[in-house]
């Protein structure tokens, strides 16, 4: 079995590289069959930039450079934001230090940043908002999703609680019921493969049939995300090729393609490396896709899980173990 704290520090660390992993291929089209397997690992994204955004001048912003190899997107910038509001609030989600944070992300240039979760960011570094009416209305991208993993790892005993910290996290940013129905489908697929790691439940579509039948009895807005993971489950059950049942499930970065392909990934996958070099080098949005990927992958695997060089190279590795740590230890007082 492995360690809990393993798969504390798997998650997070997972998020992070498989972030790492997409963000090269984040911008360009999705491969095609006629086209050759692309590499996996860390490589240089120089499409991908952070941006500073003066509070005096919204129009004035400037950018700085390129993504280096092993750096990582907004994705895993807010899961460690969240990771570190539930910290400091002791382990309790406070919405407006949430929102305080989204706002201190705004000011720390945010990478590569999701319109949805930037425009939010925004609106309450602006003041005059409360936390619950800076989101974009039409926000359905899968920002959330990818950010998810602290309240699945904090919260892995209590259902209830994660699935509401999961829907309040996502509700600041994006307005629409299909980014709270991917974030909570990420909490529970990283406790699933945190208890049930097997091959057999994976591969089946078991696992992603269960987290379907939970967005089904949470609320009825989620129906449309559980028919999206269902098909996902079926392609995992039916054996369907890999780059066919991607094409068929989408790889953009909206909530009901991106969610659902990284679970497939997860579920063919015999390994950590397997799971993300798939999720990663087909295209599309690569890097969200990579992060969701990661932190189930993470979660299952564990950190001994990851390949050493990836743990190694990827960026901030030191403050993301110790984050997840910190979180253990909350979890577990």
């Amino acid at each position: 079995m492995i360690e809990r704290r393993d798969q504390f520090a798997g998650a997070l660390l997972g998020c992070a590289i498989g972030d790492a992993l997409g963000a090269p291929y984040a911008t360009i089209p999705e491969r095609t069959k006629e086209e050759p397997a692309r590499p996996c690992g860390f490589a240089p994204a120089p499409d991908l930039l952070a941006y500073i955004i003066p509070v005096a001048d919204l129009g004035d912003e400037s950018s700085s450079e390129p993504l280096g190899a092993g750096e990582w997107t907004e994705d895993t910038q807010l899961m460690l934001a969240l990771s570190h509001s539930l910290l400091e609030e002791h382990g309790s989600f406070v919405p407006d230090a949430w929102a305080h944070a989204l706002a201190r992300w705004a000011n720390g240039a945010p990478r590569a940043p999701g319109a949805s979760s930037l425009w939010a960011a925004l609106q309450l570094r602006a003041g005059g908002m409360e936390w619950d009416e800076a989101a974009d209305p039409e926000g359905g991208g899968a920002g959330p999703a990818a950010r998810a993993a602290p309240a699945a790892l904090l919260w892995l005993h209590s259902p209830q609680t994660r699935r509401k910290v999961a829907i309040a996290q996502a509700s600041a940013t994006h307005g629409n019921p299909d980014a709270w129905a991917a974030a909570v489908a990420v909490t529970e697929a990283i406790v699933l493969a945190a208890s049930r790691p097997e091959s057999d439940f994976w591969a089946s579509g078991e696992a992603i049939g269960n987290i379907a039948g939970t967005l089904e009895g949470e609320d009825e807005r989620f129906q449309e995300m559980a028919r999206c993971l269902r098909i996902a489950g079926n392609l995992l059950a039916d054996r369907a090729p890999t780059a066919d049942a991607l094409r068929a499930l989408g790889l953009s970065g909206w909530s009901r393609e991106a969610m659902p392909a990284a679970l497939f990934c997860v579920g063919r996958a015999s390994s950590f490396e397997e799971a993300c070099c798939t999720a990663t080098t087909a295209g599309g949005a690569s890097d969200c896709i990579g992060a969701i990927a990661g932190a189930v992958a993470g979660a299952r695997f564990g950190v001994e899980g990851i390949p050493r060089h990836w743990r190694e190279e990827v960026e901030g590795a030191d403050i993301i173990l110790l984050t997840a740590d910190r979180l253990y230890q909350l979890a577990s007082a």
